[in-house]
């Protein structure tokens, strides 16, 4: 069993970059990913959880870290919401 359990906010192109990275470290469990545009998580592998809100995913407790992978100018939200939900952020 994986010790990360991780959860990509924006699976824009970087968020499936990002994805197919962690699927070579066997640490890590894919669990949920998020974004705005529903379409964007259509090729997200089927057991993966898919949220249109990031607050959402950032209550899923079986979420222990998350990837920041939205445009820049939001990345400040995104963080301090995401370290006061108590995930580890990367």
């Amino acid at each position: 069993m994986a010790d990360i359990k991780l959860g990509i906010i924006g699976y824009g192109f970087m968020g499936h970059e990002h994805a197919n990275m962690m699927e070579t470290i066997d640490e890590i469990d894919l669990v949920a990913v998020c974004d705005t545009v529903m379409s964007q998580m259509d090729d997200a592998p089927g057991s993966v959880r898919k949220y249109a809100c990031m607050d959402k995913l950032l209550e899923d407790e079986g979420i222990n870290t998350v990837i920041i992978s939205i445009p820049n100018p939001l990345h400040l939200e995104a963080v301090v919401k995401a370290a006061k939900a108590g995930k580890n952020i990367i």
